[in-house]
């Protein structure tokens, strides 16, 4: 018996990830117009509940990488989980309407590159599998993929995000010495997280608050910096 799940995304995102996430342990691929994960981690599972609580995992650390690495907006979900018997039958159960709502977002063409004499395809999503690959071996990273991929981007959730690298790297010095962040930027954040989400406290304001998109694209820079260090 074999288990697959019916995906709902943008199509610019799926596409990217179907190229770049096509090992057997997690895999995206096109069936016909649409996009199904499949899973090895799916194969000793027997009953359908377990196999969408095993895909909802699987989701979570997609959606945190890809937001890292494409800017993905629109999580993926389930829409349908289908099961392949043993003489062939393909049995579904639909979870999920698919909405016919369209975001445009440019994409970076794949490069090419020569490796011992091969040329190889280079995509823009393919970073996505190294975090995924960490996260299932690194309680860590799993926890901030999750984070990522399963809340929104508000103060209150980068902080937490910010608490788990920064315990794991051994605190802020640590950070700036490895060049991920300077003290100046993430005292900066923190501060600013701080005020924001604990507004109407004793907290001072900070003089020059960081911005939403700042802070993103600081916890982006230190969350790739940390997890590279980690290979």
């Amino acid at each position: 018996m074999e288990w697959y799940i019916g995906i709902k995304g943008q199509s610019f995102d799926l596409e990217d990830l179907s190229k770049s996430l096509n090992s057997p342990e997690i895999c995206i691929i096109k069936k016909g117009e649409d996009y199904i994960l499949k899973s090895t981690h799916f194969t000793s599972l027997e009953k359908e509940d377990d196999v969408r609580n095993k895909a909802k995992e699987i989701f979570s650390l997609i959606n945190g990488s890809a937001w890292l690495v494409l800017g993905m907006r629109e999580p993926l979900e389930e829409v349908r989980v289908c099961r392949v018997n043993n003489d062939g039958k393909i049995e579904c159960s639909v979870v999920k309407v698919i909405s016919e709502y369209v975001r445009v977002r440019s994409r970076l063409k794949a490069h090419l590159i020569v490796k011992d004499g091969e040329v190889q395809e280079i995509f823009q999503a393919d970073p996505i599998s190294e975090f995924i690959t960490t996260a299932l071996h690194d309680e860590n990273v799993a926890t901030v993929l999750r984070l990522l991929g399963d809340h929104p981007k508000d103060w209150v959730n980068l902080y937490r995000i910010f608490e788990v690298v920064e315990d794991d790297a051994g605190g802020i010095r640590k950070i700036a010495k490895k060049g991920w962040a300077t003290k100046k930027a993430i005292k900066r954040f923190k501060h600013t997280a701080n005020f924001v989400a604990r507004h109407g406290t004793k907290i001072n304001p900070p003089k020059n608050p960081m911005t939403p998109s700042e802070a993103e694209s600081l916890i982006k820079t230190i969350i790739n910096s940390w997890v590279q260090s980690k290979k």
